[in-house]
C-alpha cells in the first residue's frame, strides 16, 4: 500500500505540472522593433531620378519622426539609401508620410512650405525639362511592414503639349521637308511658385515668363499630310485668363503668334494638349480646345 501511495502522489504532481505547462504564456517578440525602414518608388516618373526628401512623422515617439530626410539612389542604380536611417518603432506605431522631388536642404520643417520655387524658363533640353517636374506623394496612417514603404509620386505640376501643323499648301512657299519653326516660347503662365507640401497645394508668383519648350521629333508629312511640329513643356499649375496664353515661333524671319480667347485651367497633375495649324495664308489658329491627354504618352 506504501509503494502505492507513492505512485500516485508522483502521478498527481506529474498532472499538476502538465496543466502548468499547458497554461505557461509565451511571450512574443515584435518582429518590426526597430527595423529599418525599406523604400521603393516609381522613379520611371522622372528617369534618372536620383534624390527625394521624405518626412515620416510618428505622432506618439518622436524618436521614430524624421524630418526632411534626403534619400538618395545608390551607385547600384537599384536601392534607395537615407542620409538618416529610419526604422519602425514597432508593428503597432503607425506613421504618416509625405515625399516631394526635388529636395530642398532648407526646407522650414515648421510650416512644410517651400518659397521661391521655379520651372526652368529653358526647357528645351530633356535635362531642363525633366528638373521642372516636380513630385509628390502623401499618406497618413500607414501601418508598419517588412516591405516597407513604395512611393507612387504623382506630378505636382501641369504639361502642356502644342502640335503646330503646317498646311501642305505652304510648301509653295516655306521649306517643310525639315522643321522650319524657330523660337519657339510658351507665354502660357507664372513661372515661380511657393509649394505646400502639407497640403501639396502650389501658389503661384510674379507675372507670366517666357518658357522655351522641348522639341519632340518632326513629322514631315507626305505632301497630301500636314507637317507636324511637336513642343512640351512642365508648367506651373494655376488658372490662365484668356488672352494671357500665347504661343509664338518665327519661320523664315517672319514672326507668328496665337493666343487664347478663353480661360485655360491647368491642374497639378495632369497633361494637356493644343493643336495650331498655319494655315496656306499663313494664320495661326486652333483646331479645338486645348484638351487633357495621358501625362505618359505625351
Amino acid at each position: 500500500m506504501k509503494y502505492k501511495k507513492i505512485s500516485v502522489a508522483i502521478l498527481f504532481a506529474t498532472i499538476l505540472i502538465g496543466c502548468n505547462k499547458d497554461n505557461e504564456v509565451v511571450e512574443t517578440i515584435d518582429p518590426l522593433i526597430n527595423v529599418p525602414i525599406l523604400i521603393t518608388t516609381n522613379a520611371e516618373y522622372n528617369d534618372p531620378l536620383r534624390e527625394f526628401g521624405i518626412t515620416l512623422t510618428n505622432e506618439n515617439n518622436s524618436e521614430y519622426t524624421y524630418l526632411n530626410n534626403k534619400i538618395t539612389l545608390d551607385s547600384s542604380g537599384v536601392a534607395w539609401k537615407p542620409e538618416t536611417q529610419m526604422q519602425w518603432e514597432s508593428s503597432n506605431a503607425n506613421v504618416d508620410i509625405v515625399a516631394y522631388y526635388p529636395y530642398q536642404y532648407n526646407l522650414d520643417t515648421t510650416t512644410n512650405i517651400i518659397i521661391d520655387q521655379s520651372v526652368r524658363f529653358d526647357q528645351s533640353t530633356l535635362e531642363g525639362i525633366k528638373a521642372s517636374d516636380f513630385l509628390y506623394y502623401s499618406k497618413k496612417n500607414v501601418v508598419p511592414n517588412k516591405s516597407g514603404i513604395a512611393l507612387p509620386f504623382t506630378h505636382a505640376l501641369s504639361k502642356v503639349n502644342i502640335k503646330i501643323n503646317l498646311d501642305s499648301e505652304l510648301n509653295n512657299d516655306i521649306e517643310i521637308d525639315q522643321n522650319p519653326i524657330s523660337n519657339v516660347n510658351f507665354f502660357c503662365a507664372k513661372a515661380l511658385f511657393n509649394w505646400n507640401l502639407n497640403t501639396n497645394t502650389i501658389i503661384p508668383q510674379g507675372i507670366i515668363t517666357p518658357v522655351t519648350p522641348f522639341e519632340a521629333p518632326y513629322f514631315a508629312g507626305n505632301g497630301t499630310t500636314d507637317a507636324v511640329a511637336s513642343y512640351k513643356a512642365i508648367l506651373v499649375s494655376q488658372l490662365i485668363p484668356a488672352s494671357s496664353f500665347i504661343v509664338e515661333f518665327n519661320i523664315n524671319g517672319t514672326q507668328y503668334s496665337w493666343a487664347s480667347t478663353k480661360d485655360i485651367s491647368l491642374l497639378q497633375n495632369r497633361a494637356y494638349i493644343l493643336n495650331l495649324i498655319i494655315t496656306a495664308d499663313k494664320k495661326v489658329t486652333a483646331t479645338e480646345d486645348i484638351s487633357e491627354v495621358n501625362w505618359s504618352m505625351n
